[in-house]
């Protein structure tokens, strides 16, 4: 590329003449001053645009190394003069277009010219293109703002608006947790939270509290239960919104956290907190998700508690399960309360499921009851298997043990309709 930018640097400034041979150097090049590096080459190239052309050209480079007209026509803000300077911009062989599905979409031909450009702007004129930049895909992609999530929380991170950061630090974290994305579902949940904690007031606690809740889920996605039960800092301003459910799931994320690194007495006493807070609401959820954990519990703990005990708490979650057609909870029971034949083969569509699959196994006990989880796919995917481990706490010598089990396992559905989870 050096090459040619160079060629062409040369052209344009009349240091190249055409012989008979082809191209060749004017005597007098060497009184040339040639542009030392690459981006100054192509920023020489950029200074020589029309003044409207080269703002389009700046709009461009913040949007990214692919851009499409529609966001960058709202944005630039040119009037009817974007047909021109795109025109002119693929001239100079600096853009070139593709038809995408939806709109025109343009592409710097190289991403080091893209580069060169963006990194040309001043820190106060890059910041305010940002904010413009984000406000054009608002506008443009307002029903659609959840597929954009990670982009627009990259564009306001760049500007002083931290509210609209966090806002789309969350929405990108809820977005990536839904497709099992779990590490980038935890980087986004703790940058906002860091952005929180270092700009108090720049979002409410309800705001907060469902974003910890979601959070939680990472954690536990991650097995990093040392992880989730730092997040009882957030808890006493989860309490004072004064909304018993958002406690009660919180309390119980905590509890679980609690029981996996044998904290009994604290997974006991959060635990049956949650629980009397969803008794108290009459949520079914908020009531079950407790009784499993106590279940899980009671047979853990050194000495644990009496079969009966166990049992009522485990048939208690699992009635609810069923009801709400939760895979976590029906999966989720202690070898206490074996699984009868039926539900050891439950078919369950996927769209009902609000558990993911391999939520079911970390949680299932690996020894009894569930050998395996399956998504099988109507038409047919292709499975593959994962080497998973699984923590476990022997009651007899209150320490962890570790196992390896082989789980099979599909990529993400690609039609919900025609897919089932098989729980054998």
């Amino acid at each position: 590329m050096f090459a040619e930018e160079l060629t062409r640097y040369l052209a344009e400034s009349g240091g190249l003449v055409r012989t008979g041979e082809g191209l060749s150097l004017r005597a007098d090049a060497a009184r040339l001053s040639l542009p030392g590096s690459l981006q100054d080459l192509v920023m020489a190239r950029v200074d020589r645009l029309p003044e409207t052309a080269r703002a389009v050209l700046q709009v461009a480079s913040v949007i990214g190394r692919r851009f499409s007209r529609e966001v960058l026509q709202t944005a630039a803000g040119v009037n009817g003069h974007l047909p021109d300077c795109l025109r002119e911009l693929e001239a100079q062989e600096l853009i070139f277009r593709e038809r995408g599905p939806e709109d025109e979409q343009y592409v710097f031909k190289h991403a080091l010219i893209q580069e060169a450009v963006y990194g040309s702007l001043l820190t106060t004129r890059r910041a305010d293109l940002h904010a413009h930049v984000a406000e054009a895909i608002e506008r443009s992609y307002g029903d659609r703002l959840a597929e954009w999530a990670e982009v627009l929380a990259n564009h306001w991170g760049q500007t002083p608006r931290v509210d609209r950061t966090i806002q789309y630090l969350r929405l990108a974290g809820e977005k990536s947790l839904r497709v099992y994305a779990v590490e980038a579902a935890h980087r986004h949940f703790q940058g906002a939270a860091q952005l929180l904690e270092a700009n108090p007031g720049c979002a409410d606690d309800r705001f907060l509290a469902d974003m910890v809740l979601a959070w939680a889920r990472a954690y536990y996605y991650r097995k990093d239960f040392h992880g989730l039960i730092g997040l009882t800092r957030y808890l006493p301003r989860v309490e004072a919104l004064g909304d018993q459910r958002r406690q009660s799931l919180l309390l119980f994320w905590l509890g679980f956290a609690h029981v996996t690194a044998a904290h009994y007495e604290a997974a006991d006493s959060v635990c049956k907190k949650a629980l009397a807070l969803g008794e108290a609401l009459g949520d079914e959820e908020c009531i079950g998700y407790p009784c499993m954990g106590l279940a899980f519990l009671y047979e853990m703990k050194p000495f644990g508690e009496p079969r009966d005990v166990v049992v009522r708490f485990a048939r208690r979650g699992l009635e609810i399960a069923e009801r709400l057609n939760d895979v976590y909870l029906i999966s989720a029971r202690p070898s206490h309360d074996p699984p009868s034949a039926p539900r050891r083969s439950t078919l369950m569509p996927l769209e009902r499921v609000r558990g993911p699959p391999f939520h079911i196994l970390s949680l299932a006990d690996g020894r009894r009851g569930m050998s395996a989880l399956r998504i099988e796919e109507a038409d047919g995917g292709q499975l593959c298997t994962q080497e998973w481990c699984i923590h476990r706490f022997s009651p007899a010598r209150s320490m962890k043990q570790s196992v390896s089990i082989e789980i099979p396992w599909c990529q993400r559905p690609r039609s919900r309709r025609d897919s089932e989870v098989v729980i054998s």
